[in-house]
């Protein structure tokens, strides 16, 4: 979390880490937590720092930025192409509605630095903090649609999370994931197509209080349920919808 006092003694560190651990560990993960103000104040010297690791780390390191997507704008310079990076991971630490608003900022961001890299998520403890009750499900499932339909390549849940929510392992087994325009912005509808399951699974909310919406499809052909696993029933292909999916 913060530079080492002598770098060379750094260096020299990782090489003998890595003799050691030959191997029995496949690779380590440096820089997870780059918004420590310890490193801001000596930006260039880390990037330094992370380029010579590159260079002996024998594809054994994996070095990440975790950046809040909340204040994202704040770490600007963690964005520069080639800066030495090889994963952007970003820390989804506010709520669905904000997750999905910072997401598309930030992807413009990257476009006009011309950054392709791969973009890791994680959930932040704020949603272990939910686990005493029925929303950390519900925000859960509504921050992983934004972020994996958002060019996440991958979501890092912590323990407490998993356990919290059964079915979130329906995400992990997806083949493709589309957002579905019904031409209302107060509409968040995104397609889950999956190996698992003969046909799609859809995912839809609105933060409003409730919003009625027909569906073009034969309700026969499907079950609909909450997010909280409640059934719901539809009449003439007409739904009503609220934050509750």
């Amino acid at each position: 979390e913060c530079p080492p006092r002598n770098e060379q003694e750094f260096i020299n560190f990782i090489s003998s880490l890595f003799d050691h651990t030959q191997g029995r560990i496949l690779f380590f993960q440096i820089g997870d937590q780059l918004h420590k103000s310890n490193f801001q104040e000596d930006f260039k010297n880390y990037l330094s720092l992370i380029k010579q690791i590159d260079r002996l780390r024998g594809d054994r390191i994996l070095v990440s930025s975790q950046i809040p997507l909340s204040s994202w704008q704040d770490y600007d310079k963690y964005l520069i192409s080639n800066s030495g990076f090889q994963v952007l991971k970003i820390q989804a630490d506010t709520g669905a509605i904000d997750t999905l608003e910072n997401i598309e900022k930030f992807n413009s961001a990257l476009k006009e630095k011309a950054n392709d890299l791969p973009i890791w998520g994680s959930l932040g403890h704020d949603d272990v903090t939910l686990a005493q009750n029925d929303n950390l499900k519900i925000e859960v499932i509504k921050k992983s649609l934004s972020l994996l339909s958002n060019q996440f390549e991958k979501i890092f849940y912590l323990s407490e999370v998993m356990n919290k929510v059964d079915d979130i392992g329906l995400l992990r087994k997806m083949s493709k994931i589309n957002k579905i325009d019904f031409g209302d912005e107060k509409i968040k509808s995104f397609e889950i197509v999956t190996s698992q399951y003969s046909k799609p699974i859809y995912f839809l909310w609105t933060e409003i209080d409730q919003l009625n919406i027909t569906l073009d499809i034969d309700p026969a052909y499907y079950n609909f349920y909450d997010f909280k696993g409640s059934k719901v029933e539809i009449s003439d292909k007409n739904i009503s919808s609220n934050s509750n999916g």
